[in-house]
């Protein structure tokens, strides 16, 4: 993940990252979240709810195999059936063999080789109403509006 994904995460917790370095040798990051001791609720649900059942197939992009990992088995345990790919050309070859099969297509926006708006302008090619999210940590070049003209990709 990337550091700014990894702080914002701890933000909306409430929580802080310290960090101490010692250039060229070593750098600390202590992450320090608040303790809870009441139980968690999910918004809306009762205590001891589980999560609704995930029905469909979503093809998962993302060049961090780390991340592909991670989200792909979350997407699973809650249901899904999940195609992931680290490289974004592969996940293009991917969708246009079984283009009808996917529900969702899940990418990140900065990849190497292919960014997440053209991987989407070429799925859209073959498929116009699947629908496709991208993800980011961090961009500068992306936009609001820059979202709504690669929409209509």
């Amino acid at each position: 993940m990337g550091l700014s994904v990894v702080h914002g995460i701890i933000k909306s917790m409430d929580g802080a990252i310290q960090v101490e370095s010692d250039p060229g040798r070593v750098t600390v990051f202590r992450v320090i979240l608040p303790l809870h001791t009441e139980s968690i609720i999910a918004a809306g649900g009762q205590q001891g709810e589980s999560l609704p059942e995930g029905k469909g197939r979503i093809l998962f992009v993302d060049n961090e195999e780390e991340i592909t990992f991670a989200i792909s088995q979350l997407l699973r345990k809650i249901g899904y059936d999940v195609d992931s790919e680290t490289d974004g050309h592969a996940a293009v070859k991917k969708f246009e063999a079984q283009a009808l099969a996917y529900d969702l297509v899940i990418t990140d926006l900065d990849m190497p080789g292919i960014s997440g708006i053209e991987l989407s302008r070429q799925v859209r090619k073959m498929r116009k109403d699947i629908p496709i999210i991208l993800c980011t940590g961090f961009s500068r070049e992306f936009t609001r509006g820059r979202a709504g003209r690669s929409r209509a990709a």
